[in-house]
């Protein structure tokens, strides 16, 4: 009679023989094709130059990209991320949002305002009115715990 632990050991080693066995790449099967690439060259955009685009000073300023029809030489709050935009036949809105608190952003952005030539107003609620050359704008500054929402209504 054998020792049991020769038969346990068998009886474990043929399965795993056989499932092995099976997986085993066998004669004749084919390689997998050859997928074949093509050099595209550089990307579209690599050379595109926006020294000329008059919104790209104002967009060095935000991540994100400003509309056409924002105010020309309005000051863009730094730091601050494009929320928002929106705006139809009467006028249009940026929503910034900035990790500065609301105090802040009031006092650095009627400095920026008075120093890019535009007059500024306290508005109802802690906002600012500015006005230039016959166009006025709307500010919203409002505290949103973390983060400073700043809207543009122009």
């Amino acid at each position: 009679m054998r020792p049991a632990s020769r038969s346990v050991a068998w009886a474990l080693a043929l399965p795993a023989w056989w499932l092995l066995a099976g997986c085993a790449p066998q004669p004749g099967d084919e390689a997998p094709p050859v997928i074949e690439t093509e050099d595209v060259g550089p990307a579209p955009d690599q050379e595109l130059d926006l020294s000329a685009d008059r919104k790209a000073k104002a967009r060095s300023r935000a991540s994100g990209m400003l509309p056409g029809s924002f105010p020309e030489g309005l000051p863009v709050y730094e730091p601050a991320s494009i929320a928002d935009i929106g705006g139809g036949d009467s006028g249009g809105f940026v929503q910034f949002v900035s990790p500065d608190d609301a105090d802040r952003v009031r006092n650095r952005y009627r400095s920026a305002l008075a120093s890019a030539g535009w007059s500024v107003e306290e508005s109802p609620g802690g906002g600012l009115v500015a006005g230039r050359g016959g166009r006025r704008v709307g500010i919203s500054i409002i505290d949103s715990g973390p983060v400073t929402l700043i809207q543009v209504d122009y």
